[in-house]
């Protein structure tokens, strides 16, 4: 067996198929020395690179401390800020480029600082004027804006960043006083239709009561109006409360208007002739034949029998402040006429009357039923 050399490979010769032998490669031999000092070279290189990079980084932490120190130490003047209010930036140092960012983020933070101090104290003023109803939240609204954005404007030329910040500082005290603002306004309104409310109210106690007085038969279907009307109006308040407290309101307008136009009625003397037959009659919904009350009267009885009560309570009340006012009439006129007759008395028997008045006295005495026939014919004689 022979061996053949082949496209760069040791064949076997006679074998099928050549098998190939593995080639041998050569070894380059790197020295020693020479590697141990190229690894040397390149820590070297890495170590003055990361000295290089930490005392960059140092210096410019140096340089971040001494320009924040100097913002410190040289706040702006009020004539500076009113020059950025106009857009004149503030000044800076000639320095590096560390520096002169640090100053300029120094300075824009005492710029917020300042503009937030402004801002509060104008917010302040405005909330004074909300509370006192001097400007409604919408006008509250416009003056927060003008002053907000007139001081973002000036923040944006001195530093984009910082104006974002401080417009969302300003938004959040803003939103503070316009919710107080338009709470405020919210509650003069509420007041004021309040207030209109009740005027209307009082105007429908008026039409309710000429309503029951001139038009009995057509007082219901009128109080549905005002009745709806008043729910209506009171809803619109959005409160609940308040809608039920006026609702309330007007049904005792309604049964009041009731019991006193039937009350009134019931004033005229010939329900005084037979009081316990009046009260008789109105428990059973009669004011008499054809009195244009009755219907009203009945609704009393079917619906509201405490209001029947009442009714029933004043007209008693009433028969008895007649019945003293009637025996306070009889007493006075019985002392009257004691008076009287006392006087005719001491003048008849006074000496010197004429007899002619002696028997004028006698007949007034006897007028005053202070003398019987009699007693006036001894007088006479």
């Amino acid at each position: 067996m022979a061996t053949m050399l082949e496209s760069g490979q040791i064949m076997l010769r006679g074998a099928q198929g050549g098998v190939p032998m593995a080639q041998p490669q050569l070894q380059v031999v790197e020295p020693i020395a020479a590697r141990a000092a190229a690894q040397q070279a390149g820590t070297l290189a890495e170590m003055l690179d990361r000295m290089s990079t930490s005392a960059f980084q140092e210096a410019g932490r140096l340089s971040q401390q001494e320009a924040i120190k100097f913002a410190a130490d040289n706040p702006p003047t009020p004539e500076q800020i009113e020059l950025a209010k106009n857009g004149v930036p503030l000044p800076r140092e000639m320095r590096g480029s560390i520096y002169n960012e640090a100053l300029r983020k120094a300075r824009s933070l005492q710029l917020a600082s300042h503009f937030e101090i402004e801002g509060r104290n104008e917010l302040a003023k405005i909330l004074t004027e909300v509370q006192s109803g001097k400007i409604t939240g919408e006008q509250a609204s416009q003056k927060i804006a003008t002053f907000t954005n007139g001081y973002n404007q000036t923040m944006a030329g001195q530093d984009p960043e910082a104006a974002i910040k401080f417009r969302a500082t300003m938004a959040t005290h803003g939103n503070v006083v316009l919710n107080a603002a338009y709470e405020a306004q919210m509650k003069r309104d509420q007041q004021q239709k309040l207030i209109k409310l009740d005027m209307d109210i009082d105007n429908v106690g008026k039409l309710l009561y000429a309503a029951a007085t001139q038009v009995p038969d057509q007082f219901d279907a009128l109080a549905d109006i005002h009745r709806r009307n008043i729910s209506t109006t009171a809803l619109t308040l959005g409160n609940l409360g308040v809608q039920k407290e006026y609702s309330d309101k007007f049904e005792k307008m309604v049964r009041a208007a009731k019991v006193s136009v039937i009350t009134n009625q019931l004033q005229n003397d010939a329900y005084f002739t037979n009081t316990t037959q009046t009260i008789a009659d109105i428990r059973s919904g009669s004011l008499g034949m054809g009195n244009k009350y009755n219907n009203m009267l009945i609704g009393l009885v079917a619906t509201d029998q405490a209001a029947v009560d009442d009714i029933v309570k004043t007209f008693r009340a009433e028969v008895s402040a007649r019945i003293a006012q009637r025996e306070d009439a009889e007493k006075l006129d019985k002392r009257q006429r004691d008076i009287k007759v006392n006087d005719l008395m001491i003048e008849y028997f006074t000496p010197g009357t004429p007899p002619t008045r002696q028997r004028e006295i006698a007949f007034e005495a006897a007028k005053l039923n202070v003398m019987s026939i009699e007693q006036l014919e001894k007088f006479l004689d």
